[in-house]
């Protein structure tokens, strides 16, 4: 069986790493003006989400959506889905 060859790659976050490819060298600057169309926009997603959700949002929690799966684990008889 032939070696197999891994190649070393730094360890993010220690400084001596380059920033991720493709990611912006710093994140747009934070102006009042931004964080209050950042939050008409997040105010405007939730709403178009509970319009189209047929009365569902209000359950769709994290609580739930374990709750469903520790059920269909149950069911299936199945520890990973």
């Amino acid at each position: 069986m032939a070696a197999q060859h891994h190649e070393r790659r730094p360890r993010r976050g220690h400084g001596d790493d380059a920033p991720a490819g493709g990611a912006p060298e710093q994140s747009p600057a934070r102006t009042p003006e931004r964080t209050a169309e950042q939050q008409s926009s997040a105010e405007s997603f939730a709403r178009a989400c509970d319009s189209n959700s047929d009365g569902l949002l209000p359950y769709v929690t994290t609580e739930n959506a374990a709750r469903d799966l520790d059920l269909l684990r149950g069911v299936l008889g199945d520890e990973k889905l």
